[in-house]
């Protein structure tokens, strides 16, 4: 099957296509490949109607971020992916008007990393006008239309069980300011919690300016460091300023307590 000059999402796709393979347990699909405008997306996997369960294998290379989100971000990179799960679950249907995703994603399980370099963000398309204005992330606040945030990297990896996922590697590290994520979200109930720890490179660089023999690791976490408290919803998260870190530290405990607080109704 082939398919050109398609457009999904406002994405542009020049081509798209896949070796389909029919039986009567599963359709499975093979050698599948799309062509954005830069770069190339790779695809595999099956899907077995009588228990409407899918799994995918993709990845991208040489991609370019501008070419899916617009004016929100920029970039170069790549992504690859594994993921499985059923297209409709019993917890999907209980609560279809409250989920956020659709059935693909309630019952969600694998993984998901990607890189990009040599970018740049609109931080007002990303974070709230309240979380802009912390005195700490003023100079992200964007006064003209395209002023944007320059990123050396922005990466992530993300794990994924039944439709819980979680995180402690999600960064973006730019020339301002460095942002780190830890967090756990359920697909089921929308919910999400975790913590951001903000470094102002800026801040940074004047305090070593002024206090030069100050100890340099003293001066990178008491003096240019933020934390920020993250709950309430997918689609509505909430931010809350910290006095001092309390999930950075022990990743992996926390990521269990956080993926079963988030899990709760």
């Amino acid at each position: 099957v082939q398919l050109k000059k398609l457009i999904f999402n406002n994405v542009s796709i020049n081509t798209a296509k896949a070796k389909l393979k029919f039986s009567p347990k599963k359709i499975s699909f093979s050698n599948g490949r799309i062509v954005p405008p830069n770069g190339m997306i790779f695809f595999s996997g099956n899907y077995r109607p009588k228990f409407s369960n899918y799994l995918i294998h993709i990845n991208g290379d040489n991609l370019r971020l501008e070419n899916f989100l617009g004016e929100q971000i920029e970039g170069a990179g790549l992504f690859s992916a594994m993921l499985q799960g059923s297209l409709i679950t019993q917890s999907y249907k209980e609560k279809e008007e409250a989920a956020l995703l659709p059935p693909i994603g309630s019952d969600l399980s694998g993984k998901l990393s990607f890189e990009f370099k040599g970018g740049a963000i609109n931080p007002s398309a990303w974070l709230s006008n309240k979380v802009l204005s912390f005195p700490l992330l003023k100079p992200l606040s964007a006064t003209e239309q395209n002023n944007k945030l320059a990123f050396h990297t922005f990466s992530g990896e993300f794990k994924a069980w039944k439709g819980q996922i979680t995180t402690d590697k999600f960064e973006l590290k730019g020339p301002k300011i460095n942002f780190t994520t830890l967090a756990a979200a359920n697909l089921k109930t929308n919910k999400i919690v975790g913590e951001i720890k903000v470094t102002s490179i800026n801040i940074l660089d004047s305090v070593i300016k002024i206090i030069p023999f100050f100890d340099s690791t003293v001066k990178k976490d008491i003096l240019s460091k933020t934390y920020f408290r993250l709950d309430g919803t997918l689609k509505e998260p909430n931010f809350l300023m910290s006095k001092d870190k309390s999930l950075f530290g022990d990743p992996t405990t926390i990521l269990k307590n956080l993926a079963k607080i988030s899990a709760q109704n």
